[in-house]
């Protein structure tokens, strides 16, 4: 990626129209590409320790690179960050970037409140040259996926991983399993070895997404805002899975809420959950026994794994903050700084050119749960975001946990499912 900065006071003032896909009508927006007079800029993020740190530093660098923009840093609370964002933007008083995800972002979007970021991408005096070509295509479709616009920039990506405990695979003449039928065979006979439930999600809700779409179940129908995910397919696999945590093969992760404790005192074999959380892997494990990790399983009609990661909106306010914030993100995202993101977070650099740069593959070679992520990239794939599309999420895992726990046939809690995902996706 080209030295971005270089263009970074450098262009003319053009007008476009903006607008989300689901809106009924668009605003015309004057697009800047030249800063007249100093501004300032603020973001707010949820990060801490070294990762809050690091972005600190990333501001401090930016703000001496030039003397236009300033930007702030604001750590917040995790809890409630999103209704505290939308609130402050909604009084004015918000930031002017945040990192997040397409679910969250399809809200901001259909609200009209985020800028469209296309419009700099695409400019010749501001842009980010190859841009679509520097992202993997389920990631650049994922951030266009609201009729072409582009809402957001993606900074790094993670994903889920299988964690197993290997000393406890070889002991056992185990091989990793690459499908869903070849891990219940093998949690089969760590079950009756260890006299334990041998595998479990750390989500529901992303175990449930994966098992019905790899089995060629649907999601949404975006034009007709519609839920079609209440289908054979999704019930086959739902109650495969139930069926296996009733049997006491499998088992849900509980009060727990995360299996790393649990796979680290050996009461658990194998899970899948973030690769973020691989530190808390090692932590718990202590040296104990090898900890194993490669790509999810994959069984069924296509290949698919959840799209983790984040990404970087700007919330509208007027065309000076916006630029201003566009050229931020653009700073964070040239090569060399996309790489020393992702070795500080422990990710995949959003960008192609990143991921193949030297620093990063010489990082990449010592670490095996990144290197799992490379292998599991082809896989990676994404689900539409409509406004409401995250209440869609809880409905779907509280209908496995419901298949699970016994208390609803797949039938009937795909059903439920559908029914609140139509409500809260339609209103």
């Amino acid at each position: 990626m080209k030295k971005l900065l270089k263009t970074l006071f450098a262009g003319v003032m053009l007008f476009s129209v903006v607008g989300c896909g689901n809106n009924s009508g668009s605003t015309e927006t004057a697009i800047k590409t030249e800063l007249d007079n100093p501004v300032e800029i603020t973001i707010w993020h949820t990060w801490t320790k070294q990762h809050q740190a690091k972005l600190q530093e990333f501001a401090e660098r930016f703000n001496a690179s030039q003397d236009k923009i300033t930007v702030k840093v604001e750590g917040q609370p995790l809890t409630d960050f999103d209704s505290k964002v939308l609130h402050a933007v909604r009084t004015n008083n918000g930031p002017d970037i945040i990192f997040t995800t397409p679910t969250v972002a399809a809200t901001y979007a259909e609200d009209g409140m985020i800028a469209n970021l296309g419009e700099y991408i695409q400019n010749e005096k501001v842009g980010i040259s190859n841009f679509k070509e520097n992202l993997p295509a389920a990631t650049y479709n994922e951030i266009s996926q609201w009729n072409g616009n582009i809402y957001m920039i993606p900074i790094m990506k993670t994903g889920e991983l299988f964690y197993y405990n290997k000393t406890l695979y070889d002991t056992l003449g185990l091989s990793v399993p690459k499908t869903w039928s070849e891990l219940e065979s093998n949690s089969r006979i760590i079950k009756e070895h260890t006299g334990k439930a041998a595998f479990g999600f750390d989500s529901i809700t992303d175990g449930a997404t994966v098992l019905m779409m790899q089995n060629g179940s649907g999601y949404f129908n975006v034009e007709e805002k519609k839920a079609v995910f209440n289908n054979e397919k999704a019930e086959e696999r739902f109650q495969w899975f139930g069926n296996l945590v009733q049997e006491g093969v499998f088992r849900l992760v509980g009060e727990d809420q995360y299996f790393s404790n649990l796979f680290g005192s050996e009461g658990i074999a194998s899970y899948i959950g973030s690769s973020a959380g691989y530190k808390f892997v090692e932590d718990s494990t202590n040296g104990k026994f090898e900890i194993g990790v490669a790509p999810i399983p994959q069984e069924g009609e296509k290949q698919f794994s959840s799209s983790y990661g984040s990404s970087a909106v700007v919330f509208k306010s007027n065309p000076d903050k916006e630029l201003a914030a566009y050229e931020f993100i653009k700073y964070f995202v040239q090569t060399e700084n996309n790489v020393e993101w992702s070795i500080t977070y422990g990710a995949l650099p959003a960008f192609n050119e990143a991921l193949n740069a030297p620093n990063f593959q010489e990082y990449l070679a010592g670490n095996k749960y990144i290197s799992a992520l490379v292998k599991q990239r082809e896989t990676v794939d994404y689900i539409p975001a409509l406004k409401g599309s995250n209440e869609a999420r809880i409905a779907i895992g509280r209908a496995l946990e419901q298949v699970a726990t016994k208390l609803k046939t797949a039938k009937e809690a795909l059903t439920q499912a559908a029914e609140d995902t139509n409500k809260a996706i339609s209103r």
